[in-house]
């Protein structure tokens, strides 16, 4: 199973992501600093998983072109699409949200069955879930608020992951 990580270089984000990768899933990173992703992607490889570092802003999910290249790069690393997407970033432009739902749309056409956002602005998670209304029923949605060492286990569990 593949787990897109969206800002899982840091924080939360990268926690969720490690801790996927330990109970064997394909981690797809998406961050923008190279430094943090790649750390992030050698530590998943020690875990015995696969990863993929993919460098791009959450802002840059905005752009439609940089939304494929990311999906494609997704696609052709792990020869599937993600069956789960994890949006972890402490602050979400709504510029992104418009495009994160045509990502989740996309994905539901395919493979996704889960979005998991995690954030530690419940009004953040309530703009997300916005966004995403309308997004087909098969695609469950969990709302994270960050925080504390259960955080990563909640979206463990929404994941199936735990």
């Amino acid at each position: 199973m593949s787990v897109l990580v969206i800002g899982g270089s840091r924080g939360a984000g990268r926690e969720i992501a490690l801790a996927a990768g330990k109970k064997g899933r394909n981690v797809i990173v998406v961050a923008r600093g190279p430094d943090d992703a790649r750390k992030t992607a050698v530590s998943l490889l020690g875990c015995g998983s696969m990863s993929i570092p993919i460098l791009a802003d959450a802002e840059d999910l905005a752009d439609r072109a940089a939304t494929d290249r990311v999906l494609t790069a997704v696609w052709r690393s792990t020869g599937q699409f993600m069956k789960c997407l994890v949006l972890a970033t402490p602050k979400v432009r709504s510029g992104v949200l418009g495009p994160l739902a045509t990502v989740v749309r996309r994905g539901a056409q395919q493979e996704l069955e889960s979005v998991v956002a995690v954030a530690d602005d419940p009004k953040i998670l309530e703009e997300i879930e916005t966004a995403l209304e309308g997004v087909p029923r098969k695609v469950a949605f969990t709302a994270v608020v960050s925080g504390g060492a259960e955080t990563v286990a909640r979206a463990l569990e929404a994941l199936k992951i735990a």
